[in-house]
Order: C-alpha cells, then structure tokens, then sequence
C-alpha cells in the first residue's frame, strides 16, 4: 500500500525484473484526495492524527506555530478567541443570529482545517453542514410534534430580565 502524504498528483514507477533478466518498467500517475469523515468513522492511525494535531494546536502557541508548521498555522486559543469575539458579545451574536451560522461556521471550519494540515497535511475537517449527523450522534436531537411553546413574559431593559 502507498499511502501520500498530502493531496496531489504523483508519478509512480514500478520496476520488475523477470528471471530471464527482462527489465520491465510502469509508470502511473495517481491523484491523492481528501476523504472527509466522521471523527468515530476514521481507522485508528487518522484518528490518532488527528487527535494528536488537535493537543498539538492547543499547546503550541501561534508564534511558535508558525516557525514549526508555516503561516497557515493557528493554535486552538486563536480559534476560541475568534469564536467569542463573533459570538460572544451579550447584544449581538454575528455568528449563531441571522444569516451568519452557514457562511461563518463554514469560514472558521476551513481556516481550522488549513491549521490542521500545516501539521499533518494528510487531515481533513469534517463538513458539518454538508454532512448529516448519524442517528446516534450526540447532536441529533427529537423534538416532538410541533407544539406552541407557553410564553413567560416580554424582557424588559438591559439585563434581559422578565416581567
């Protein structure tokens, strides 16, 4: 088995010498892509990558990181700061309110998945929206029959309390 160590094409050469003394030659092009899956759908050498990148993110700070890994690199914290400034503020939400969820969720997943490669270029995020979550994943969730939910009150002022 070959197995490449990031996406491309690669010339392969396969040289086979027969007992008459016959010197054969193959040459082969392949194409290398990236296979996206499930973390619990991965075989345990992707797994065990791709965890290991993850602790390495979160413990190599981004200066360093980019010495090692090249200026795609990120750590886990500058990702968790990018997530809060966008959605954290207690008034506005420009990640999880309106039209955002897709667009910036799907900008963060791929700049996270540059992160990734520039320490293991064989990774590869899985697409959250594209990909349906399996039926027993801790994020599928059932509701029951549609139903209007009682109203508790209007939040009144600043502080988001109720009447």
């Amino acid at each position: 088995m070959i197995s490449f160590p990031a996406p491309g094409s690669y010339e392969v050469k396969i040289k086979c010498e027969f007992q008459t003394g016959h010197l054969t030659t193959l040459t082969n092009t392949f194409h290398a892509y990236y296979i996206r899956r499930e973390l619990r759908e991965l075989n345990t050498r992707d797994r065990k990558d791709f965890l290991d990148t993850f602790i390495t993110m979160s413990k190599t700070p981004t200066a360093e990181g980019i010495k090692l890994y090249g200026k795609q690199y990120r750590s886990l914290a500058d990702f968790e700061v990018m997530h809060l400034r966008a959605a954290g503020a207690r008034r506005v939400d420009h990640i999880h309110d309106g039209l955002g969820g897709v667009t910036q969720h799907a900008a963060m997943t791929m700049e996270f998945e540059l992160a990734m490669q520039s320490v293991q270029p064989r990774l590869a995020v899985r697409d959250q929206l594209t990909s349906p979550p399996r039926a027993n994943s801790a994020i599928t969730i059932s509701l029951p029959p549609a139903s209007p939910l009682p109203r508790i009150g209007a939040i009144l002022g600043l502080h988001h309390r109720l009447d």
